[in-house]
């Protein structure tokens, strides 16, 4: 397919410039053919780059020093340090996923300040029904008095949008709260507003997502958190294939 609208295209340009005749027509031709060779040989070394447990390595990666585990049921976990950013990271995996036929299900970030009292910790669900967003949200204060239309705890902004009568909140035990809502907003929308609203008063130390295939009973959780006293990143990577079962089974057969 791409080498044939790159060859349409050639023709289609050689042709508006009245060249369609002579030598020039096969050297673009064949220009145009190596370029797609080229970009081909790339797309399959790309795809071949490739962690044990099917997800895909992130860019640079030491693919060696990645930690394989051994297959539970139908999942496998493999990990590995980089020296990207969390967010950098997270992006790469969540754009691989939904180019891949995959849902993107949920989402989190975790937020907190110098003391464990400071922060939060946002998840996001896809509804998908509503095609919006559920939404989690964990101040680490105590239980206070706030007002829902403008925060949800100290540093913790108020979603724009959300209407603090529908806010729903429970208190636990230890005086920690969780706030529920729902927005029409995508969960990526979501999160990038407490990425950027928390991150001005917090570090945020970690980052997750959870997709699922649309074809296929396949699944993958991605879990990225910065590394202690370093720059980078630590990621585990989880995939679950009810295939790998399957092939196990076959395996223990023979």
């Amino acid at each position: 397919m791409r080498k044939t609208i790159a060859m349409a295209a050639a023709l289609a340009s050689l042709a508006a410039c009245g060249q369609m005749g002579g030598d020039d027509a096969g050297d673009e031709i064949a220009e145009a053919e190596a370029e797609d060779g080229d970009e081909a040989e790339a797309e399959a070394e790309a795809e071949a780059e490739m962690l044990a447990n099917g997800a895909p390595a992130y860019p640079g990666m030491d693919i060696s020093a990645a930690a394989v585990r051994e297959p539970s049921g139908d999942s496998q976990t493999v990990s590995f340090e980089t020296g990207a950013d969390i967010f950098d990271v997270a992006e790469f995996y969540r754009t691989y996923y939904e180019s891949d036929d995959h849902d993107i299900t949920s989402m989190s970030l975790s937020a907190a300040g110098e003391s464990n009292d400071q922060g939060a910790t946002v998840s996001v669900s896809r509804d998908s029904q509503g095609g919006g967003s559920r939404v989690t949200i964990m101040p680490r204060d105590e239980a206070g008095e706030f007002d829902y239309s403008k925060a949800y705890g100290v540093n913790v902004p108020a979603y724009p949008g959300v209407d603090a009568e529908a806010v729903r909140e429970h208190e636990f035990s230890n005086g920690r709260r969780s706030i529920r809502f729902e927005t029409s907003d995508t969960p990526i929308a979501v999160l990038n507003f407490y990425r950027e609203a928390l991150g001005r008063n917090f570090d945020i130390r970690s980052t997750s997502l959870n997709a699922q295939s649309r074809v296929y009973r396949r699944s993958a959780s991605i879990n990225v958190s910065r590394r202690f006293n370093a720059n980078g990143s630590r990621v585990s990577t989880t995939t679950r294939d009810p295939n790998r079962t399957a092939q196990a089974a076959r395996n223990a057969d023979k």
